[in-house]
């Protein structure tokens, strides 16, 4: 896929047309199957997408995995390795930082829920996550 470039909006039909594609033949090939777990779903199409990602263009004869590892890896920067969250009133945050909100000092903490050993048992107040990790780690027995 080829992303649409700042203040070109011809390009985004481009884009758009390449989603369109990989998403009407990963469906076509799950339509008449069933699954009973999101889990199954997702398996299934992370196989189809690498099919997809494999399978030779008809006129370039080269796949898009093989495309990307020529023209897009080489140029791509690495992710940065601070993690920064963007509070309601605007201001920037990393973890480790330290607020004072309302007379309490709160620290605010970046990681992945499954292993964050820094914390004491019971002390969290309140944990903001995304909906693959809900529920993933007890944090107290107290409901």
């Amino acid at each position: 896929m080829i992303p649409a470039r700042p203040y070109h909006p011809k390009d985004k039909a481009k884009v758009e047309v390449g989603v369109q594609i990989a998403q009407r033949w990963i469906l076509a090939r799950l339509r008449h199957r069933q699954f009973f777990s999101l889990a199954d779903l997702n398996a299934a199409i992370g196989e189809l997408l690498e099919q997809l990602n494999n399978r030779p263009l008809k006129k370039m004869k080269v796949s898009r995995k093989e495309l990307f590892a020529a023209l897009d890896k080489p140029h791509a920067l690495p992710l940065p390795t601070i993690c920064f969250i963007r509070l309601h009133n605007g201001f920037l945050v990393k973890s480790g930082n330290i607020l004072k909100v309302n007379d309490t000092t709160q620290k605010i903490y970046i990681a992945n829920a499954m292993n964050m050993k820094e914390l004491e048992d019971d002390s969290v107040h309140l944990m903001v996550t995304s909906p693959l990790y809900f529920n993933a780690k007890m944090y107290t027995k107290d409901p």
